[in-house]
């Protein structure tokens, strides 16, 4: 059996797939508006200084946002696409933005609020436990942590299964091509026409794999496809408590453009902590060692005994 190598998830790879990566002012329109987005952050955080970092900033629009509502908070925005770091410090100019892989960043200082919008759905499953590493790297007690994920286009399981089976006996791929969609779309770079179609595969680790066609004004086209791996918020939840984040409900604005907005605090306590035993008491206990070397010479007896006492302390509770 050929087995197929995994592919590389790199930034270089992640632009060569995706237009958008490489057209920010294409990607800045058909983003739309983030004053949802940062009307919920403001909301958050009820003092004049503060600080925000913005993981997957992408053309900074929701950073420009908050910085025209809380004009003497620190910003901080972190991508690893090139263009779309450079567009933002054009367009945005205020927050800092740095083009660091969000995996492994980090800025040196504590946030105040942390955003992640439609970024984990981008992200392999294997690399999302190291995004969440580097948000509670940044968090101390009382961070506020805004999240919002892609919905995927179907449920994960697809097909009823008559008699209850354990998830290692269901199928690790099962292909499924959704309908295809036309949108129209008006934007600087004139009229141009998208047509979308998406193939699910995979039925423990569900993956999307979306296909667009992009019709432009002067004829050209241009096709990419990516993939995208849908993250249930129950999932992320119970990932973000073993971190010490529970579920906050001090967000005003619920919704945003493209999936619910989710608030968690840091409270630096997780689950797995609190069930920690804490050692009591210390017991000692003698353990008593014989040993039995053979002679070396004649003139030795011809088995040497010999008798230790140890004492070891033994932890219990």
């Amino acid at each position: 059996m050929r087995i197929r190598p995994r592919a590389r998830f790199t930034a270089q790879a992640m632009q060569a797939a995706n237009l958008l990566y490489r057209r920010p002012v294409l990607a800045d329109e058909i983003a739309g508006p983030a004053s949802a987005h940062a009307a919920a952050v403001s909301s958050l955080l009820h003092r004049d200084r503060g600080v925000v970092l913005d993981l997957g900033c992408g053309t900074g629009r929701m950073l420009g946002e908050v910085a025209g509502l809380r004009p003497r908070w620190d910003l901080y925005g972190v991508d690893w696409q090139l263009h779309l770091i450079r567009y933002a410090a054009q367009v945005r100019p205020g927050p800092t933005y740095e083009r660091r892989d969000i995996r492994h960043v980090d800025i040196g200082r504590y946030a105040d609020v942390i955003t992640c919008i439609d970024v984990l759905n981008d992200i392999p499953p294997r690399a999302v436990k190291d995004v969440l590493r580097t948000i509670a790297r940044h968090s101390r007690p009382g961070t506020l942590l805004l999240t919002q994920l892609t919905p995927p286009t179907r449920p994960l399981v697809t097909r009823t299964l008559a008699t209850p089976t354990p998830l290692n006996l269901l199928p690790r791929r099962q292909a499924r091509d959704e309908p295809e969609h036309t949108q129209q779309i008006h934007s600087v770079l004139g009229e141009l026409t998208v047509t979308t179609r998406t193939t699910v595969s995979g039925v423990r680790n569900s993956c999307e794999t979306i296909h667009r066609s992009w019709f432009f004004e002067d004829g050209s086209s241009v096709q990419d496809t990516f993939r995208r791996w849908p993250l249930q918020p129950d999932d992320l939840a119970g990932r973000l408590a073993r971190l010490g984040f529970a579920p906050h409900h001090g967000l005003q604005h619920g919704h945003g453009s493209a999936g619910d907005l989710r608030v968690h605090v840091f409270t630096g306590k997780s689950p797995a902590a609190a069930t920690t035993r804490i050692p009591r008491a210390r017991r000692q206990h003698q353990v008593h060692l014989s040993y039995r070397f053979s002679a070396l010479s004649r003139s030795m007896p011809a088995v040497i005994p010999h008798h230790d006492v140890l004492q070891i302390g033994a932890i219990t509770s």
